[in-house]
């Protein structure tokens, strides 16, 4: 996968990732949720030898569209994010 935007929402007290298209912006995707952080991503798998996926993703930067309740922009959360969107894709079966 190419680099794509992402932002953990927080939905019934959990945090839950989305990802999209660079094109569209963060504030559009954002809007009506409480946002916890925004940034970029990029996911990649390896196959191992017991023939599953070892999916790694790797997260920088903060959007330029969407800012906090104290009017600074929203930023990446470099440990946390990765293990978020690992899990989603993990057992959403969708990588």
């Amino acid at each position: 996968m190419k680099h794509a935007k992402y932002i953990i929402v927080e939905i019934r007290a959990c945090e839950l990732p989305i990802l999209f298209h660079p094109i569209i912006s963060h504030a559009d995707v954002g809007k009506g949720f409480k946002v916890i952080s925004a940034g970029f991503c990029e996911v990649g798998a390896e196959a191992t030898e017991k023939d599953d996926e070892n999916i790694s993703v790797g997260v920088w930067g903060r959007s330029i569209t969407l800012k906090d309740k104290d009017g600074n922009y929203v930023v990446s959360r470099g440990e946390e994010d990765p293990l978020l969107i690992q899990k989603m894709l993990r057992e959403q079966e969708i990588w």
